[in-house]
């Protein structure tokens, strides 16, 4: 890790521009970033500090922990899937996955990610019956997706 690390990570939230101008020169260099929220949880606490190497998408595949941008916030989130310019993630400890990441709005990967979590295989299975249930019809993927996403909300409220 870096003497410049608190001071690359304090960039990226003053100045999201320079930033991905340092990124690219700086690429493989290690930043620690703070983890906020629940979404990689039992993993990844809230307050956890992570090593991230900056890298873009296109350095990411399947099963990496990566560091993004989505709107103004920060985000850390396991890759399901790599397609030509995207990524697809998720929280492990979600059921449903964020909307595609462009590989430009990637900012790094973890450096030592988590294992995968049991709740990572669940949602895995619930992934896969969506699908099941789009090629039946897709009106039966969406009330079997709202179903699962009232239960993860009930689940989530009720710890």
């Amino acid at each position: 890790m870096s003497d410049g690390s608190p001071a690359l990570a304090a960039l990226l939230l003053q100045d999201a521009a320079r930033f991905d101008a340092a990124g690219k020169l700086l690429a493989n260099q290690l930043v620690d970033f703070p983890i906020v929220g629940r979404s990689m949880m039992p993993a990844l606490a809230d307050g956890t500090v992570v090593h991230v190497s900056l890298c873009d998408g296109a350095a990411c595949d399947a099963g990496d922990v990566i560091v993004f941008r989505m709107d103004a916030q920060i985000v850390a989130h396991r890759v399901v899937h790599r397609a030509k310019a995207h990524l697809v993630t998720r929280g492990d400890g979600r059921i449903t996955p964020d909307p595609p990441v462009p590989f430009a709005r990637v900012l790094g990967k973890m450096s030592d990610p988590p294992a995968v979590s049991y709740r990572r295989k669940i949602a895995r299975l619930c992934e896969g019956m969506i699908v099941i249930a789009l090629h039946v019809h897709p009106s039966i993927a969406a009330l079997f997706a709202r179903v699962l996403i009232g239960l993860e909300r009930w689940h989530s409220s009720a710890r």
